[in-house]
């Protein structure tokens, strides 16, 4: 029902509405994959339509604003229950022109829509978009952002978040893409912390830094394909007995499927201190192989004054043991007796070798480690509580105890399991 009001001027025609028209809709016959739960009421407060003579021909303008009552649409799955989206569509506006000699141009724009998804109980809140008509000299299709996406469970498995995008179609092939951002996270001391977005990183503790993502997906006759970026800016955290200073890394997935990156992802971090500190950790890998698995190019970083390196290597998340060698070059043995901690032993000289680990399950294994100085050096050993154990031991022993309290080397090997 619209109750018009027609106007007509020598070289002018206009169309309105005595009030808002009302129209039913009851069903979509046009494809058998969605259907309407509920018969769908739009309420259209404005219609307006000119029509003007112009010395070069006619202009036709048109605008038709509409609200409509919050109506379910049922989505059909293979071999699946068919998806229950709840949509209240907001405000619609519909507008544009026809010009004698000239394309139609015009745009859709929604704003105020909500969406709820009852089985995964995922809602988007305070949806707009706009959709250019007619011919716009580009094949963008849709811009639109999300106010606040949500987790409606007890629980949430995330805090609300903000989401943008943008959509273009090539009109003679029907190949188009969507590009899909999240507003970058800030997150600081006193201030936002994952937690917040999700119960699962309560673990990580005075985080800072900045996370962004966005995601692509391109779709023609061959079929969708996806793609992502996940950036790191500077972030630093603790997690239980580590902390983690400036990570840096831009992870470029080709495939969000089954995730798989491009060869020579990067991967920086200032600082890993679990009580034993790194410094200038430097990683480049790849992720591909189903079921993913991590290849690691190449790994650098500074410990107790030397480098700890790790050469081609690839790890299966998925397998039950994964095995990798370390390379050890220029380690101060000074600051390895500090870490060993035993009383009144210290050194000098640098050491070098390989340490095979092996990741079984829970366990991280050491076995047939070898570590060999470089030089010469010294080992002093001064322990009050080593004599007095033993003492009465043998002058063998004593003179052992009194060589290791200045003892110079020509070779030294170290052998850790």
């Amino acid at each position: 029902v619209l109750p018009l009001q027609i106007r007509l001027d020598h070289d002018n025609w206009r169309i309105g509405l005595q009030r808002a028209g009302q129209v039913k809709l009851d069903k979509i016959a046009a494809t058998d994959a969605v259907r309407l739960q509920d018969p769908l009421s739009l309420s259209i407060p404005q219609l307006e339509i000119e029509l003007v003579k112009k010395p070069h021909g006619m202009v036709l303008k048109h605008r038709l604003a509409a609200t409509a009552t919050t109506f379910t649409l049922l989505a059909e799955q293979d071999k699946a229950q068919a998806i229950e989206a709840q949509i209240h569509p907001g405000k619609i506006v519909l507008s544009g022109q026809l010009e004698t000699g000239k394309p139609s141009q015009g745009q859709l724009a929604i704003s105020g829509m909500r969406l709820t998804l009852a089985q995964s109980q995922i809602q988007l809140n305070n949806i707009a978009a706009t959709f250019p008509l007619g011919v716009t000299g580009t094949d963008k299709i849709a811009d639109f952002t999300i106010s606040q996406l949500q987790h409606l469970a007890a629980t949430p498995h995330f805090a609300p978040i903000s989401i943008s995008g943008t959509g273009e179609q090539a009109s003679a092939s029907g190949d188009g893409m969507a590009t899909i951002a999240i507003t970058p996270l800030t997150f600081s001391a006193g201030g936002l912390q994952p937690q917040a977005l999700a119960p699962a990183l309560g673990e990580l503790e005075d985080v800072s830094g900045t996370v962004s993502a966005s995601a692509q997906f391109k779709w023609s006759q061959k079929g969708i394909h996806s793609s992502g970026v996940l950036d790191l800016d500077n972030v630093s955290f603790v997690h239980q007995a580590a902390s983690i200073s400036n990570l840096n890394a831009i992870l470029n997935l080709t495939d969000l499927l089954s995730p798989r990156t491009p060869p020579q992802q990067t991967l920086t971090i200032r600082r890993i201190d679990p009580g034993i500190p790194m410094e200038s950790l430097a990683l480049s890998y790849q992720i591909g192989g189903s079921p993913p698995r991590l290849a690691i190019d190449k790994a650098t970083l500074f410990l107790l004054g030397g480098i700890v390196s790790l050469g081609p290597t690839v790890i299966d998340p998925a397998s039950a043991r994964n095995d990798v060698v370390i390379g050890v070059d220029n380690l101060d043995l000074a600051a390895l007796f500090d870490q060993i901690l035993v009383q009144g032993l210290t050194g000098s000289g640098r050491l070098a070798g390989n340490i095979p680990i092996t990741f079984a399950g829970n366990q991280i294994i050491i076995q047939n480690s070898h570590l060999a100085a470089q030089a010469p050096g010294t080992l002093q050993f001064h322990s009050e509580k080593a004599a007095q154990l033993l003492a009465g031991a043998g002058k063998e022993m004593d003179l052992l105890l009194q060589a290791l309290q200045d003892f110079h080397y020509t070779e030294l090997s170290l052998q850790l399991d």
